[in-house]
């Protein structure tokens, strides 16, 4: 055969399969389809429709028999009648319109064990291993739930406005190349999108609020993020993570505020942060991306809690009047932007850092607003906080006001955190019917614990105390302390919590380091609870937990924090438990902070810091579970918690028992 004989016939067979092809799309219709009544969607279609359809424009209102009937025009079989064939591939839509959609409860389920519970949240796992091009989403329904397309084919998908992102919404999906953000994306959660290798761009809008922990990971072939618009806050745990091609990160709008410094892992190739505008707060530092050359700032950074940022903003860089009133526009420019996207705030606090916003009315002289400012947080807040501020802040123009100065001296008496342990009722030593604390000695998962984690070895051969100081200072140098930490997805075992860390590099609050303690005390029969320090005031979420330990070589409890390997003696070196050390504060009798506490082998703690404010704080109320245990707080939380309180004081958390006699709650453990 010649060439130019072959060269004809392959082209007649290339034209061929394109007729063949044409004529295959040409078959192939776009369905207009309206559900008036909510489980009808199968009967307004034929056999023949279905198998002609390409595309699928639907509107009216859907429950969950309709939705189990869209799964089975994507290539799914109904699950609830053919277990034995849970997907079948042939069949698939090339695109699913559903933007004049509203959802209903009822109508069954969708998938075994799904069915639509809340008409206003897109239900969970509806798209998954659907076999379908491109999804335009519900107006109606902006709120999608847990693994919305996950293991879908989707190539493409339109959010809806005010749109919500749950977790695995976008979880392992191989084909996906675009996600049509909206105007405004009220969330993006953790672990939101993930193991999508055919994302390589994604161009954000205005958003309210990017969430740690993954909530962009393992996308391998990412190159490139965008956040065109304002943007609320991005937490700074982890948010990015696993994506080896991402190179640029820009935010385009202005950025309100941001988490910790630890907001990137495994991104090698990183090279640029970009921040085109204004930043309010910022806790931003060290992206750990060999390939970055630094973040490129093009306007003002109103405070920075990194020096590796931007040098640490103090007092007189932003508190400067004629700095506030030169960047006064900016921030009504920030202000006018927010409320474009949620019209039921009118008021710029909602949107501005409180502490920078309250800088602004200082130095702008706003008496009114420093007034409702301050009276606020001294009354519904953290009126310890507010004395902080008051102390630095030139304040003289309001010397002489009275409303000023009553508020003012209210701060200064709530931050004397000491006083207020002496001014607090005393505990009431009357006889109490409550159960005895007991110690789950035996529970298999502590013996894997011990076994695992080697824990003989870690204690040692010598006597008791340095064999429970020993465990301290070994998990303190394993596990970086992070209060701002999410919770781990894992079994609260101190074995299953010592491998995630491991695994993913990790840090933990201090409540996490206090279960790990607790568990390996226990694993060696050494009585244990850990136990959560807490404040006075109800809106104060801040709290510490630490470990209660006991001492056969002492007979008594003592003081183990293995967030910051701290303990605490008497002027003669008698190791101390909490309540002991919360009556010397209150009657200034000696205590000593051991010399190399310390948070994270990088901070040194001083008995001033550590004692007298943060933990003074702490001491006014005292809660642990009543079984110590291995787990006690994993999955379904079993709520066994005493607190104990000072007399005719009201308890700010939920607790099952609840009492004023310490002698009860410092029981010598039976044995």
């Amino acid at each position: 055969m010649r060439f130019t004989d072959f060269r004809n016939s392959a082209c007649a067979i290339v034209m061929a399969a394109c007729f063949c092809t044409l004529q295959a799309e040409a078959k192939l219709k776009q369905m207009n389809v309206t559900v008036n009544k909510p489980g009808t969607l199968a009967e307004l279609l034929t056999q023949k429709q279905i198998d002609k359809m390409g595309a699928l424009s639907l509107s009216g209102t859907i429950n969950g028999k309709d939705l189990r009937f869209l799964r089975t025009l994507m290539g799914v079989a109904d699950s609830l009648t053919d277990e034995s064939n849970p997907i079948v591939r042939k069949q698939r839509l090339e695109r699913l319109d559903m933007k004049r959609v509203k959802m209903a409860t009822g109508g069954g389920q969708y998938r075994r064990g799904n069915s639509i519970g809340l008409a206003w949240l897109f239900p969970s796992f509806a798209f998954e291993d659907c076999n379908v091009g491109e999804v335009v989403m519900p107006d109606s329904v902006p709120h999608l739930h847990d693994g919305t397309f996950h293991r879908s084919t989707v190539e493409r998908v339109v959010l809806a406005e005010n749109t919500m992102v749950a977790s695995q919404a976008f979880d392992d999906c191989p084909k996906l190349k675009e996600i049509v953000f909206p105007q405004y994306l009220t969330e993006l959660s953790s672990n939101a999108i993930s193991h999508c290798p055919g994302l390589q761009t994604l161009n954000i809008h205005a958003a309210g609020f990017i969430s740690a922990g993954g909530s962009i990971n393992n996308c391998e072939n990412l190159k490139e993020i965008t956040v065109d618009g304002i943007l609320g806050h991005i937490d700074g745990w982890e948010t990015f993570q696993h994506c080896p091609s991402l190179e640029t990160i820009t935010f385009k709008g202005y950025v309100v505020s941001t988490g910790g410094d630890k907001w990137l892992l495994d991104c090698p190739k990183l090279k640029n942060v970009i921040f085109e505008k204004a930043v309010c707060c910022t806790y931003f530092g060290d992206t750990q991306s060999p390939a970055f050359q630094g973040y490129t700032l093009k306007g003002p950074v109103f405070k920075s809690g990194r020096k590796d940022f931007i040098a640490e903003s103090d007092n007189d860089s932003i508190a400067d009047s004629v700095l506030i009133e030169k960047y006064l526009p900016v921030f009504k420019d920030i202000t006018r932007e927010a409320r474009v996207f949620d019209k039921t705030i009118d008021t710029e606090a909602h949107y501005l850092p409180n502490d920078i916003l309250r800088m602004l009315y200082v130095y702008t002289h706003d008496r009114n607003a420093v007034i409702a400012a301050y009276r606020k947080i001294v009354t519904e807040e953290d009126s310890p906080k507010a004395y902080m501020e008051l102390s630095n802040m030139p304040m003289d123009w309001l010397a002489d006001d009275a409303e000023y100065k009553a508020i003012f001296e209210k701060a200064r008496r709530d931050a004397d955190f000491i006083q207020i342990l002496r001014d607090a009722p005393a505990y009431e030593h009357e006889t109490d019917t409550l159960p005895a604390f007991t110690y789950d000695f035996d529970n298999p998962k502590l013996k894997i614990v011990r076994d695992s984690l080697r824990l003989d070895s870690i204690a040692g051969n010598g006597d008791e105390i340095s064999r429970i100081k020993n465990l301290m200072y070994w998990l303190h140098n394993t596990i970086r302390h992070d209060g701002s930490s999410n919770w781990p997805q894992c079994d609260f075992n101190a074995w299953d919590l010592y491998k995630l860390a491991k695994r993913e590099n990790r840090p933990y609050n201090c409540r996490f380091l206090a279960m790990m303690l607790t568990d390996c005390y226990l694993a060696l029969g050494i009585p244990a609870r850990f136990l959560t320090c807490a404040s006075k005031w109800k809106q104060d979420e801040d709290c510490h937990v630490t470990v209660m330990v006991w001492s056969r070589q002492l007979g008594k409890w003592v003081w183990m924090d293995p967030s910051f390997v701290a303990y605490i003696t008497d002027e003669n070196g008698l190791l101390l438990h909490h309540g002991e050390v919360r009556e010397r504060l209150i009657s200034g009798k000696p205590l000593v902070l051991n010399e190399d506490a310390n948070w994270n082998n990088e901070n040194k703690q001083t008995k001033e810091d550590y004692l007298e404010n943060y933990m003074a704080k702490n001491l006014y109320t005292l809660s642990c579970h009543l079984n110590s245990r291995t787990e006690a707080e994993s999955g379904q939380r079993i709520h066994d918690h005493v607190a104990l309180i000072p007399s005719g004081t009201e308890y700010k958390y939920g607790s099952k028992y609840v009492t004023s006699n310490d002698r009860y709650f410092w029981q010598e453990p039976l044995e």
